[in-house]
C-alpha cells in the first residue's frame, strides 16, 4: 500500500486555499461592518441577505485549515527537536514578533493621526491607548479585533506536548481520544477568547460571586465531590 506524503508543495497549496477563503470571508461575510453607502451590489438576495454573505460566512472553515497545517508542522518539528519546550517557546516568540512588527508600523501612525478608537460595528469599538497596546503585545486582542486567535493558538502550542503524551498512552482508544481532542479544540476556539478577554478579567460585574460559586460547585459535583450547603447561597 502506497503511503501519501504531505509535501511542502501540498502545504503551500493548502495555505493558498485557506488564505483565499479567509479573504472572501472577511470581504463579504460581515455586512454589518460595511457602511450603507459602501455596500456592494449583490447578485442575489437570499433570505434577506446578499447571497455572497450567506456563502462566504461558511468560509470561516479556513480557521480549521490553518490549525491543521500549524499542528502538522508543529508535530514534524517536535519529532526533530531535542528540546520540545524550547521549540514551543521559540514558536510562540516568533509568532508574537509578527504582531510586534505590525504594531511598530501602525501604532505611530495612529498617534500621528490622532486616532484613539475605531467603531467597527454599533457594538464593537476598539480603543487605541497605551494600555491596549501593551496588552496586545502580550497576546490580547485589544489593538486589533481580528487577533482573537492569538491566545487560542498560544494555548494549543502549550498544550501540544501534553496532548501527544495523552494520545500515545498505552491504553488508548479512538472514542476517548476524539472526545478529548474535540473538547480541547472547542475550548481553544471559543472558551479561551472569552476567558482571556482582558475586560472579563478586570470586570467582576460580569461574573457574580454566586455565579462563580455555582460554577465551582458544578465542577466539584461532576468530580464526585459532595458539598453541604446551608441554603444561604440559594
Amino acid at each position: 500500500m502506497k503511503h501519501y506524503h504531505f509535501s511542502k508543495s501540498d502545504t503551500s497549496i493548502a495555505k493558498l486555499i485557506a488564505i483565499s477563503l479567509m479573504l472572501l470571508h472577511h470581504l463579504f461575510g460581515f455586512t454589518d461592518r460595511i457602511l450603507p453607502e459602501n455596500m456592494y451590489q449583490s447578485l442575489y438576495m437570499f433570505r434577506g441577505q446578499p447571497i455572497e454573505a450567506a456563502i462566504c460566512a461558511s468560509f470561516k472553515v479556513c480557521v480549521a485549515f490553518f490549525l491543521f497545517l500549524s499542528g502538522y508542522g508543529t508535530y514534524l518539528s517536535m519529532r526533530k527537536s531535542k528540546s520540545i519546550s524550547k521549540m514551543i517557546a521559540n514558536r510562540i516568540f516568533r509568532f508574537l514578533k509578527y504582531i510586534w512588527q505590525v504594531m511598530i508600523i501602525f501604532v505611530p501612525i495612529d498617534f500621528i493621526l490622532g486616532v484613539t478608537k475605531v467603531n467597527l460595528t454599533s457594538s464593537w469599538t476598539i480603543q487605541y491607548d497605551f494600555e491596549s497596546i501593551i496588552l496586545s503585545m502580550l497576546g490580547f486582542e485589544k489593538y486589533n479585533g481580528e487577533w482573537w486567535f492569538v491566545m487560542p493558538y498560544i494555548f494549543l502550542l502549550m498544550m501540544t506536548p501534553l496532548m501527544l503524551r495523552f494520545l500515545k498512552r498505552k491504553k488508548a482508544d479512538f472514542f476517548t481520544d476524539f472526545l478529548v481532542v474535540l473538547g480541547i479544540a472547542l475550548f481553544s476556539l471559543y472558551g479561551i477568547p472569552r476567558l482571556m478577554s482582558y475586560d472579563m478579567l478586570i470586570d467582576s460585574s460580569r461574573i457574580s460571586e454566586k455565579e462563580l460559586a455555582a460554577m465551582l460547585r458544578a465542577l466539584l459535583t461532576a468530580r464526585g465531590v459532595e458539598l453541604e450547603t446551608d441554603g444561604s447561597d440559594q
